[in-house]
């Protein structure tokens, strides 16, 4: 996973355009402080925040809560159907995951790394 992840942060840092939620850059936030330490934590977010190729979507409580059907309809998690409610929103077909409850979902295809 640590070796895919790299390959996924590379392509990003060298301009390839992704999307992600708010909701998604807290999730990592939450890994990564529990994992390293907090100055290269916030340096790594910092970076994902701020890159230009990196589109950070806001969450409404609408968009939330609309992702809930997604959950029971696909069994899977909420941020996962956050996603995928985010990704069919804008015509996204490709998520960049290592969860493999995402291989089953129609219509999208989970890359990792």
């Amino acid at each position: 996973m640590k070796t895919g992840a790299k390959a996924i942060l590379t392509r990003v840092n060298e301009g390839e355009p992704v999307i992600t939620s708010i909701a998604h850059v807290s999730e990592v936030a939450c890994i990564l402080e529990g994992k390293i330490p907090l100055a290269e934590s916030r340096r790594i977010i910092s970076d994902i925040v701020n890159k230009r190729s990196v589109e950070v979507i806001d969450v409404s409580r609408n968009l939330y809560a609309s992702s809930i059907h997604a959950v029971g309809a696909y069994d899977i998690g909420i941020n996962d159907a956050l996603a995928i409610s985010i990704m069919k929103g804008r015509g996204v077909d490709e998520i960049y995951s290592f969860d493999k409850d995402l291989d089953n979902l129609p219509g999208i295809r989970r890359l990792h790394g």
